[in-house]
């Protein structure tokens, strides 16, 4: 029989966490919020959890543990810049060529490192990019003419089509 996956998880991270790494202190804060919950307890493990998870992507970042996919893009030197750039401001009407010379490369040799380690192809990535964001925004209450513009399709029209494409149900139905 398996024990709680909790636990489980913080053995591992208490194996591997030492005490001078950054988060050997907020893991230390949140088991002993989790041991003796008080008054505000979910929101401090939220905060936790986020702090917890951004800690534990960086070190996968910089220890190039994933090789694919975007830990593995953004472990790369060259395609950090280009990805940023997009996440940062997915709307804006990117290029290729732009992009290629954030990343300090030629187009192709962007486009061939890309691929290879996001597993497809810039503009393909931005749009996927694009739409999962943009359900999020809906599921919050965003009406589908904001969320169309925010991220850089002309008209509702045009986005409902695409995100009706990706995701299988009108954005009106999420």
């Amino acid at each position: 029989m398996r024990g709680d996956p909790l636990l489980e998880v913080a053995d591992k991270i208490d194996q591997t966490v030492t005490s001078s790494h950054p988060l050997f202190s907020i893991l230390n804060l949140a088991f002993s919020e989790l041991a003796e919950p008080r008054c505000g307890c979910s929101a401090l493990l939220a905060g936790y959890g986020e702090v917890i998870v951004i800690h534990l992507l960086r070190d996968a970042v910089s220890s190039k543990t994933s090789e694919i996919g975007i830990l593995g893009g953004l472990a790369d030197h060259r395609l950090v810049q280009a990805l940023v750039a997009l996440h940062k401001n997915p709307g804006r009407d990117w290029r290729v060529d732009e992009l290629a010379e954030l990343a300090g490369m030629s187009r192709s040799a962007f486009m061939d490192r890309f691929a290879r380690f996001m597993n497809e192809g810039p503009m393909s990535y931005l749009r996927r990019y694009r739409l999962a964001e943009s359900r999020e925004a809906l599921a919050t209450g965003e009406r589908v003419s904001d969320v169309a513009r925010r991220y850089g399709y002309g008209s509702p029209d045009a986005f409902s089509r695409a995100f009706r494409r990706e995701q299988g149900v009108s954005p009106s139905k999420v």
